[in-house]
């Protein structure tokens, strides 16, 4: 029994303890998506009271709307200030929450506007708006207008020019300073009136010279509307439709004035609508005389025609325009053009003359053995008024008949030349011809020839020398031939025959001179020189030391013969050399005893002499090379041979330390120049030495490049 009480107590004092909880955990609140706006503003409210089962809530929206559910909502239609108000229930207990002024609803402003002046007028037409809109609440407007013709203003009474015709809507949109819009549209408020005149003609065109046409009005305007026509002639008409004479040949243009009952204009103008023509066949040419075989373009200035025929007087004809024709033969053709239009023709004729232009000539003479050649040319040209020659010889010449004269100085090959004359020929009018003539002329010599000659040995030697000359002379030609050959010996009486026999007893330089005649009489000689010289005593000395240095230039003087009997000298200084230039003096390039000789020549006579151990050579002797190194530019490779040298020593010429005993040495240099190197050799038993000097270009290359543009066009630099 105490047990079940125990139970009971405790049991009641939970539950008390859990009612007093519940009681105490009941709250009451909301809030809304929107607390001001404008009629009709629509509010959506959220529950923030307690939730769960067992609860129920109770709204007054302030509106007259009553609503049970958890988040309601309204639209507030009428303008004013709305308390809101939040019951919520559980079980017996409850909690209310209001809200004074919680929703603010604004009123809209009242939109009114209408035109001051006419609402119809003639485009371009401009109206003033006056706006009577007003806000209830008393505060401040913006507006948009909205005209009806794609343009709008802000202003508050704007000024507008319409310059399109039609019958416009015009809207006002205001909004005050809450956001509240109201917007008003007045159809059909302004009229726009532009009239469009129009007309169109049952004739345009005559080739007669003449036209009537009549005129029909197709206008929109306004009903009742006037005309007035302006032909473009002078005269005019007030007529709806009326018909014109046109009496003269032009272009005319012709304008249409429209006019409505409340005084809107417009013009319409059609530019040489009316061509009044008359069919007239011209046409025109460069030039009246030209060239056979030249194009010539006949340009058509017919007026009032369509269709053309051309005939030109050598059988061919045209239906072309302004056509193009070449006439291949001289002569003189009538071109004739007939023009037509329908019914309407007409026909002109031209005389074109096409030029006779033949260039034609000869030459007096074709064939010459002998030089001057004075050529003659026989102009037999045609039609021709100015001239230019090209000679096969270079020359030209601009006379009708010129003769040219070939000289002597002329260059041949073996005696022979063929020359083709060219001759162009131009007539006043620019026409012209060419005529060439092959192997216009002919220039052949003999070539006068005799052995021996030349420098054969036969014609150099020591007196007495008898020497036999025969005839080797050639022509090659059919035109002429080779009849006589004389010789003449030292100037002396000529003698005829193919042979010779000369015999000289005494020292000289002895002219042979050949002369042969030709049939045509032409003369031509040649001369072969006969060296006879005596033998004459010949001595040299040495000058100076029998041992000498290498490195030292070694003097010779001759003492026999005079000047005078020396023709020309031959040395051969014993070293195995051959030396250039026959000079007395002389660098050896090897060592020991050296045997000289010296020949003399008297005209082709010599006479040598020889000396047996003349001098002694002392080494040193020594060459020297150096390269660089491909890989290593500033790097250069050195090799020197020496003969009889007891040492020797390297200067690159860098200022660097001497390099001793070695014949390869390598050197690099530290820097870009060009170095005298010296390589010099010593001989402690002569005492003499030998240095051979050498350039060498030491460069530190660096190879770059830079562009000027980072890119290029095709064909740009």
């Amino acid at each position: 029994m105490r047990t079940a009480l125990r139970y009971f107590l405790v049991l009641s004092l939970i539950q008390f303890c859990f009612s007093a909880s519940v009681i105490a955990q009941i709250t009451a609140d909301f809030n809304a998506d929107v607390n001001s706006g404008c009629a009709p503003l629509e509010v959506h409210f959220t529950n923030l009271s307690s939730a769960g089962p067992g609860y129920s809530y109770r709204w007054d929206l302030g509106n007259g709307t009553i609503s049970d559910a958890v988040n309601p909502q309204t639209i507030y239609l009428d303008e004013g200030v709305y308390a809101v108000s939040l019951t919520v229930t559980y079980g017996e207990d409850s909690e209310t929450v209001v809200k004074e002024a919680f929703i603010t609803v604004h009123q809209q402003p009242s939109v009114s506007f209408g035109l001051e002046g006419a609402e119809i007028g003639c485009v371009p037409f401009a109206v003033q708006l006056n706006n009577m809109t007003i806000d209830p609440e008393g505060g401040a407007l913006s507006y948009t207008w909205s005209f009806g013709d794609g343009t709008r203003s802000s202003e508050v009474n704007p000024d507008h020019t319409y310059l399109i015709a039609g019958l416009f809507d015009v809207t006002l949109v205001a909004e005050n300073e809450f956001g509240c819009v109201s917007t008003a549209t007045v159809p059909g408020l302004v009229n726009a009136v532009k009239p469009q005149a129009s007309f169109g003609v049952d004739a345009s065109y005559s080739c007669d010279g003449i036209l009537e046409v009549g005129f029909t009005n197709t206008s929109n305007a306004r009903p009742g509307f006037t005309s007035s026509w302006n032909f473009g002639d002078g005269s005019g008409s007030t007529e709806p439709e009326p018909s014109h004479l046109y009496e003269a040949v032009g272009n005319y243009s012709v304008t249409l004035t429209v006019t409505d009952d409340i005084g809107c204009q417009a013009s319409v103008t059609r530019a040489n609508l009316i061509q009044v023509t008359k069919t007239r066949a011209s046409f025109t040419t460069p030039k009246t005389v030209i060239c056979p075989g030249e194009n010539i373009r006949f340009t058509n200035t017919s007026t009032s025609a369509d269709t053309y025929r051309w005939r030109f007087g050598d059988g061919t004809t045209s239906t072309a325009v302004s056509p193009q024709k070449n006439f291949r033969d001289p002569g003189e053709y009538e071109v004739w053009l007939i023009a037509g239009n329908g019914t309407c023709t007409d026909s002109v004729r031209q005389v074109i003359t096409v030029e006779h232009v033949e260039a034609l000539f000869d030459v007096g003479e074709d064939f010459y053995c002998e030089l001057p050649a004075v050529v003659k040319y026989i102009n037999q040209s045609v039609g021709a008024d100015f001239y230019e020659w090209r000679f096969g010889s270079g020359t030209v010449s601009t006379q009708a008949s010129p003769v040219q004269t070939i000289g002597e100085g002329f260059p041949f090959s073996d005696g022979n030349v063929v020359f083709s004359d060219t001759l162009v020929v131009y007539s006043s009018s620019g026409c012209s011809d060419t005529y060439v003539k092959q192997n216009a002329v002919t220039i052949n010599m003999p070539k006068v020839a005799m052995t021996p000659a030349g420098s054969a040995a036969q014609l150099s030697g020591c007196v007495p020398m008898n020497i036999t000359f025969s005839d080797k002379s050639t022509y090659n030609t059919t035109e002429d031939a080779i009849v006589s050959r004389m010789w003449s010996v030292n100037g002396g009486p000529w003698q005829e025959g193919s042979s010779i026999n000369v015999n000289v007893v005494e020292a000289a330089k002895v002219p042979v001179v050949l002369r042969v005649i030709t049939e045509k009489g032409c003369e031509h000689t040649n001369v072969e020189y006969i060296n006879a010289g005596d033998k004459v005593n010949v001595d040299f000395n040495r000058v100076g030391n029998y041992e000498r240095c290498a490195s030292e230039t070694v003097m010779f003087e001759i003492t026999s013969p005079e000047p005078a009997l020396r023709t020309s000298e031959v040395w051969d200084y014993g070293d195995e050399t051959k030396p250039p230039f026959p000079v007395p003096f002389h660098n050896y390039e090897k060592t020991g005893v050296m045997n000289v000789s010296l020949t003399i020549f008297n005209n082709g006579c010599p006479t040598k002499v020889t000396k047996n151990n003349l001098l002694r050579i002392l080494g040193p002797l020594a060459t020297m090379e150096g390269k660089s190194d491909c890989n290593d530019p500033m790097l250069y490779n050195f090799t020197a041979t020496v003969e009889e040298a007891s040492s020797y020593q390297w200067d690159f010429g860098d200022g660097s330390p001497l390099v001793t005993n070695t014949l390869t040495p390598s050197h690099r240099y530290t820097s870009s120049g060009t170095y005298v190197v010296r390589f010099t050799a010593f001989n402690n038993n002569t005492g003499c030495q030998f240095s051979v000097v050498k350039e060498v270009y030491a460069r530190q290359l660096n190879a770059d490049f830079s562009l000027n543009a980072a890119y290029l066009c095709h064909g740009e630099t």
